[in-house]
């Protein structure tokens, strides 16, 4: 009997032993797999068909977009539905990025593209694993379960072309689980990376002139605060940037974690009543509870200071709190 037990004993250790080492081969394999969809942007071409759902309250926000990326890094959509955001574009050309919004027929611009791609620093904050296989846009692929090694930052799964690493289709999910958005690839022709006419990632000439820039010169009108509190696993992501929005300068920081960003807003505050200027900052209110990402605001003295990005709001209280008006210095 004692035998049998030893042996039953046995048996289960080897089998945690082989899950374990299962589970260590899915999580290099992801690793592996993450990097390599990292790069496929920069090696192949290719023009499809992309359905994204928004998961915003009160109702969910769908589009079709039709996408040309041409490697190594520009990329123009055009949204062909619905109908109320038919006939806007979005191109990228590496650190530029244009819009043309057919409401106002007018094309807008910066040069604050997204951060750059560091898959190195998503791996120490994120865990990767191969969770199955599947088929996206008629093609075979891997699913890869994307999660936080530290609370509060969201989850993704991403689904990996076999062929050429490209990402097909995403799930992201907030802090709490919910899925807040969905895109896949319908269609999709790839091709190596070739060259394709530059006129299709430009607005016309006869409008470049007109496009709104944002610039790296700090703001004149009031002083840069940034943040003490910091979550964890994010940095500071290079350039603070400044455009002019509605005629008053806007600062714009960014914090990256290698797969999520956290994005700081800062603008002369246009109510300067005391119950919201005070020296030391009003309460801390959450905003923007009908979008799909979390948002905070803050007045610190005469700023009104906006933090947003797709994180649990607790950490951008603790963000928006730690951001303090200097101490004026007595004489």
């Amino acid at each position: 009997m004692r035998r049998l037990a030893w042996v039953a004993v046995a048996l289960a250790a080897i089998a945690v032993t082989a899950m374990a080492v299962a589970w260590v081969a899915t999580q290099r394999s992801g690793e592996r797999l993450l990097r390599q969809s990292y790069d496929a942007e920069r090696k192949y071409s290719y023009l499809g068909r992309l359905e994204i759902e928004l998961l915003q309250r009160p109702r969910t926000a769908r589009a079709q977009l039709s996408v040309l990326h041409a490697a190594p890094d520009k990329t123009r959509m055009d949204v062909v539905s619905p109908k109320e955001f038919e006939g806007y574009v979005v191109i990228n050309t590496g650190d530029t990025r244009y819009i043309y919004s057919p409401s106002s027929k007018r094309w807008y611009g910066n040069t604050l593209g997204s951060p750059e791609e560091d898959v190195e620093l998503a791996l120490e904050n994120y865990r990767v694993r191969v969770a199955g296989r599947d088929k996206v846009a008629n093609r075979p692929c891997r699913r890869l379960k994307v999660d936080p090694r530290h609370p509060g930052n969201p989850r993704k799964t991403v689904w990996v072309d076999d062929k050429t690493s490209i990402v097909l289709r995403k799930e992201l999910r907030n802090a709490e689980g919910k899925v807040i958005s969905r895109s896949r690839y319908s269609q999709i022709r790839i091709k190596e990376a070739g060259a394709l006419a530059d006129e299709a990632f430009l607005p016309p000439e006869e409008v470049r002139s007109d496009v709104n820039w944002d610039t790296k010169s700090p703001p004149r009108e009031f002083a840069v605060l940034k943040p003490t509190y910091i979550p964890r696993g994010y940095r500071f992501d290079k350039d603070i940037r400044v455009r002019i929005h509605r005629g008053a300068e806007r600062a714009h920081l960014r914090y990256t974690d290698g797969l999520n960003t956290i994005s700081v807003f800062e603008e002369i505050s246009p109510d300067k009543s005391a119950s919201k200027a005070k020296g030391d900052g009003s309460k801390t209110t959450a905003i923007a509870s009908t979008l799909y990402w979390s948002a905070v605001e803050r007045h610190v003295g005469d700023l009104r200071v906006v933090i947003m990005g797709d994180i649990a709001v607790s950490e951008l209280e603790k963000m928006a709190e730690s951001i303090q008006a200097p101490r004026s210095s007595s004489r």
